[in-house]
């Protein structure tokens, strides 16, 4: 399976990614320095075959992302300026395989979900909340397209 991890910062879902055997995983962020460090921690992660790359790309602009490369898509607080969630929906339009999926994870007191949702909607992707377990105040969002449940596939939480 193919995965890309949006605004990698440390890049650890990407590193667990690499760990766990994905065929080729990216590390994507805007910021080139991050990107680096974030591949070569996932690249000393990586099982045997892993293709590890880094992707200097802004989810501002989506069609500068490959299409429908990934079958994986994963971020972690990523929606927090009010710009952002249409932006990350129409870049999960762009990068998403068929069948592929994504999961999110967002603080549950940011106030962009909403807004993601119904940007997913307009982009044929269906969006889906779950309330992880524990302390954390963590909300899940399962990303699919169209009328595909986003329960399938990958499941992390």
């Amino acid at each position: 399976w193919r995965v890309v991890e949006l605004g990698c910062g440390l890049g650890l879902p990407a590193s667990a990614a690499a760990a766990v055997g994905a065929a080729h995983v990216m590390c994507a962020d805007l910021d080139a320095a991050v990107t680096e460090a974030a591949t070569s921690s996932a690249q000393l992660n990586a099982r045997g075959g892993t293709r590890v790359e880094a992707g200097v790309l802004d989810w501002t602009s989506p069609e500068a992302w490959p299409e429908r490369a990934f079958d994986l898509a994963l971020g972690a607080d990523i929606l927090y300026q009010e710009a952002f969630p249409p932006a990350v929906a129409a870049t999960l339009a762009q990068v998403l395989a068929a069948g592929g999926r994504a999961l999110l994870a967002d603080p549950e007191a940011r106030p962009n979900r909403g807004a993601f949702a119904e940007a997913c909607a307009a982009h044929g992707l269906r969006c889906e909340e779950e309330a992880c377990k524990g302390d954390g105040a963590i909300v899940i969002l399962r990303v699919a397209r169209g009328s595909e449940s986003s329960a399938g596939g990958p499941r992390a939480v």
